[in-house]
């Protein structure tokens, strides 16, 4: 298991256990969100993915889910909007997933990009990916 593997696994677990407690902390939250956020491990262990990429990601769903979530619980008298609460840490969780996911992914490309260019001896790209070669 390397060090990213490691990482992976350990925002997971925090993630799982921050879901858990802001679903209202009933053992059926905790067991979920274990389940789902093992799973997300398990697939990021087993595609490789970078640490520097998977944590950012599950970290975008645990505050995507507890952003939801609060929001809907402050605008309802306590104990009326539970499911109306679950239901919107849910779907703003998937949004933190996949807008993280977005920012990194193109964040990562572009450091990438630079790196090859800097390691074959040619010029880091500039504002707008334009290029020098003409068709």
């Amino acid at each position: 298991m390397t060090p990213s593997d490691i990482a992976i696994s350990l925002a997971a677990l925090l993630a799982a256990f921050g879901v858990g407690s802001v679903f209202g902390g009933s053992p059926v939250a905790w067991l979920l969100a274990a389940l789902l956020f093992a799973a997300m491990a398990i697939v990021m262990v087993q595609t490789k993915m970078r640490a520097v990429v998977a944590v950012p990601v599950l970290a975008g769903g645990f505050v995507g889910a507890l952003a939801g979530t609060a929001t809907v619980q402050a605008m309802c008298l306590p104990g009326t909007c539970a499911t109306i609460a679950n239901t919107a840490g849910i779907v703003t969780g998937i949004g933190g997933i996949v807008g993280v996911g977005l920012v990194v992914a193109l964040t990562v490309r572009s450091f990438d990009e630079y790196r090859t260019a800097i390691a074959t001896g040619k010029p880091p790209p500039t504002v707008g990916c334009e290029t020098d070669e003409r068709p």
